[in-house]
């Protein structure tokens, strides 16, 4: 997982509400946005993500429509960060909240 150091964009703390839709399943899961810049997002979700799957991004606010993105991490299982993944946005967001 990258520290903040490591990012191309500063991220911000956000609290949004979030569907995710895994491209290969069409599966659905509700998640939560905890920071958000144009270029990705940190999540909290009990989704099975797996790196490198593709998802669209569904909010009520904050996006601007359905976003298309990539997970970069997920993390380890019965680790702190088990619930948690790192996004990539496909094309960076025009503004981020």
């Amino acid at each position: 997982m990258p520290d903040s150091a490591a990012r191309r964009s500063t991220r911000k703390p956000v609290a949004l509400a979030l569907l995710i839709v895994v491209d290969a399943e069409g599966d659905e899961a509700a998640a939560q946005a905890h920071d958000l810049s144009a270029l990705g997002m940190g999540i909290s979700s009990g989704a099975s993500l797996k790196s490198g799957q593709l998802v669209d991004i569904r909010a009520n606010e904050g996006l601007g429509g359905p976003v298309r993105a990539r997970v970069v991490w997920v993390g380890e299982p019965a680790s702190d960060k088990q619930y948690q993944a790192g996004l990539e946005f496909l094309s960076p967001l025009k503004a981020a909240t």
